[in-house]
């Protein structure tokens, strides 16, 4: 697996930054000379050269599957398994930051055969997981849309975005320009802060 990352500030009107330091998880409110100090940067997790010169842009152009649009066909009925995984993802995310457990979820995916499921077969999946868990969020939804991804042999971009000026995080997975599965595209109203791209 090759794993690739970018960050980018969001700068608002004041002149201030909100920044995703990726080493513990967290959103951080910077004034403009602290947001380019390379030792707070480094123990935050970010790399200086890794820096996009502009504006992070949003990848996705499109959701596969939303909620409307799987409203009619069969629910998907997911493995007592995935059910668990979905659940430890969820808890994992107060203990484990999630550029580790993406490595985790890709290397995890590379040790399984593909099932030949395209994008929308995956957003299905994440659909039917979801009605059974009884409870939707953004964090165990993109690992585990990066997983599915991952195992077909797909690259993928996870993101994490901010609701600006909220400190109101979020976060999704890209593939082929495409959301696997999101409720409802609440994705555009994020700021992308941080990318990591992951290669099979």
């Amino acid at each position: 697996m090759k794993f690739e990352e970018c960050w980018a500030p969001v700068i608002l009107d004041d002149g201030q930054c909100l920044i995703y330091g990726p080493r513990l998880g967290r959103l951080y409110l910077l004034g403009a000379a602290a947001a380019q100090d390379r030792s707070l940067l480094q123990l935050l997790g970010l790399a200086q050269d890794q820096r996009h010169p502009g504006v992070l842009a949003d990848l996705a152009e499109n959701i596969a599957c939303d909620r409307a649009n799987l409203k009619y066909l069969p629910l998907r009925t997911p493995t007592p398994a995935m059910r668990r995984a979905y659940r430890a993802l969820h808890g994992a995310r107060h203990l484990l930051n999630l550029r580790t457990l993406a490595r985790w979820v890709a290397r995890a995916a590379g040790t399984r055969p593909a099932q030949g499921l395209s994008i929308a077969d995956i957003g299905q999946r994440l659909h039917g997981l979801e009605k059974h868990a009884d409870f939707g969020n953004c964090y165990p939804r993109a690992l585990l849309s990066a997983y599915f991804c991952l195992r077909e042999k797909l690259p993928c971009q996870l993101t994490v975005g901010v609701l600006a000026p909220t400190r109101k995080m979020h976060v999704w997975c890209t593939s082929a320009a495409l959301l696997p599965y999101e409720p409802l595209p609440e994705h555009y109203l994020y700021q992308p802060l941080w990318r990591l791209a992951i290669s099979p």
